[in-house]
């Protein structure tokens, strides 16, 4: 009977080893774009809370007004190849890398090339560009920083773009996180005490352009077997999507620079500020949706091609149903603690132009739903939608402002161009969410967001009451706790109303 004996060594059970959860590959790349944009939020939070500071409110006003009118003008000499380079790129995966670097290699050329007859153009003509764009020939200072931030941002776009396009988002936020956070607080920390902010601003340009170039040494070796004859092809590609897309660019990005242009003809700069310090918390915002729509434009191509567009669908409708909910809650929020914010931020002093910044913020839900989208519009469709909804937002805007201009009475001007800020972006946000449901085939979940958004603004009523109970010198600590309780009971009441986003994501992110 020896099946009966007992074994002489113990038998080892062997262990059972459970999958761990992992991080979805998209919700990873979106985190670490969101990290990045977050630090590139605080930094610029600081830079211009030093300036304010230190350098005082004309200062503040240059800086702010130079980097808008550097990223309008950007958005016309860069030709659309900052969405189309990432778009290509992403579509040749698979493909050799010469046939990626080519596509690099073409852009950069073409961005560099024509940023630089650009700046050489406003060199020329400084005097006269100095009026249109500053409201002053005594400006003609701010025309070199704004050339060197054009050749900045042009080198950065390529080359952010093309690790975008590959989803290689540690070297294209690590990029972003040098030019865009590091590179500005740095040069204002080191430099304020001995160089005007004219200097200051051309030192950042340069500055990006040079580390631009520095992250393509790795291929340089891939670079050398490219040939010229080769360029053309990649460069006419790039230029048929993109240059479609190059008024619609301009002209959205015209929407939050124009303001400004407008207002710097009739009021001190030093009252402009209060305009471009309202622009500047709406992009900073911004950032919070921008790393969805990074991803997204690779992302989705990649999807497509493999004929997942049932995913892409059900991915947008939720993500849309969390951009219009915790829009509106952040937006309302901020309107009512604008004060305690600028306070700490730059300054009691600019507290005499809280209701601009205020108005100025009530755009945030329909910037957030345009900037949602438009990555996931330019995926699906070569013809530029986007283009064409940022003509009527322009259009819209500047009938508004020229309304406000021959109207308004100079004190209330500027709280006149934020409002046609408001009433533009409503229009850009109309038109793509009809634009998605056209191509997309996409439910906007109206209904599902109905009830949580009414919670928002209920939100919005208690922390004005907050606000008043704790009084006009509310502290910054006192503040945070208000909003980490304000947010919880939100999310809470999301969820108790309906709305499934939230839980969807949860589930996404650990499976």
């Amino acid at each position: 009977m020896s099946f009966l004996r007992m074994p002489t060594q113990p038998v080892e059970i062997p262990e059972v080893i459970r999958p761990r959860p992992r991080v979805h590959p998209f919700l990873w790349d979106v985190g670490l774009t969101t990290l990045a944009g977050v630090m590139v939020l605080v930094a610029g939070l600081v830079v211009v809370s030093l300036v304010g500071r230190w350098m005082g409110a004309v200062a503040v006003g240059a800086y702010l007004l130079v980097r808008r009118v550097a990223t309008w003008i950007s958005s016309g000499v860069q030709l659309g190849l900052g969405v189309a380079l990432p778009r290509y790129v992403a579509k040749s995966v698979g493909q050799k890398t010469a046939d990626q670097l080519g596509y690099l290699a073409g852009a950069l050329l073409t961005l560099l090339g024509i940023a630089s007859a650009a700046g050489t153009l406003l060199v020329l003509g400084r005097t006269i560009f100095a009026r249109w764009l500053f409201g002053s020939v005594q400006a003609s200072d701010l025309i070199s920083p704004l050339v060197w931030l054009l050749l900045g941002l042009s080198a950065h776009a390529g080359v952010y773009g093309f690790y975008r396009g590959r989803l290689a988002m540690h070297w294209a936020n690590a990029l972003q996180v040098v030019n865009i956070a590091a590179v500005p607080v740095v040069s204002v920390a080191s430099l304020y005490r001995s160089r005007p902010i004219a200097y200051i601003i051309s030192v950042n340009g340069a500055t990006m352009l040079a580390f631009s170039l520095l992250l393509l040494l790795p291929l340089s070796r891939e670079f050398s077997s490219i040939k010229l004859p080769r360029l053309l092809p990649r460069v006419r590609e790039l230029l048929s999507y993109g240059s479609a897309r190059v008024p619609g660019e301009f002209a959205g990005s015209a929407l939050f620079a124009l303001g400004p242009v407008i207002a710097a003809h009739y009021v001190p700069l030093s009252e402009v500020s209060r305009l471009l310090l309202g622009l500047g918390l709406l992009m900073a915002v911004s950032v919070s949706v921008a790393p969805c729509g990074t991803v997204l434009l690779s992302k989705i191509t990649m999807m497509i091609a493999r004929n997942q567009m049932e995913d892409v669908r059900l991915r947008l409708e939720k993500f849309l149903a969390g951009i219009i909910e915790l829009s509106v809650f952040v937006s309302l929020q901020l309107v009512v603690f604008a004060d305690v914010l600028i306070r700490v931020w730059v300054g009691k002093e600019y507290l005499t132009g809280i209701a601009v910044i205020q108005i100025t913020l009530l755009s945030i839900p329909f910037y957030l739903f345009f900037v949602a989208l438009r990555s996931a519009i330019d995926a699906v469709s070569v013809i530029a939608y986007n283009a064409h909804n940022g003509y009527v937002a322009l259009a819209v805007f500047l009938a508004l402002s020229g309304l406000a201009v021959g109207l308004a009475p100079r004190s209330l001007l500027l709280h006149s161009i934020a409002g046609s800020l408001m009433v533009a972006n409503a229009v850009l946000a109309w038109r793509t969410s009809s634009v998605a449901g056209k191509l997309l085939n996409l439910r906007i979940p109206w209904r599902e967001c109905m009830l949580p958004t009414l919670s928002a603004i209920v939100l919005g009523m208690v922390a004005y009451f907050v606000h008043r109970r704790l009084g006009v010198q509310a502290g910054p600590l006192s503040v945070v706790l208000v909003e980490l309780v304000m947010g919880v009971v939100f999310l809470g009441l999301t969820q108790v109303l309906g709305s499934t986003w939230l839980s969807y994501f949860y589930k996404l992110l650990i499976t």
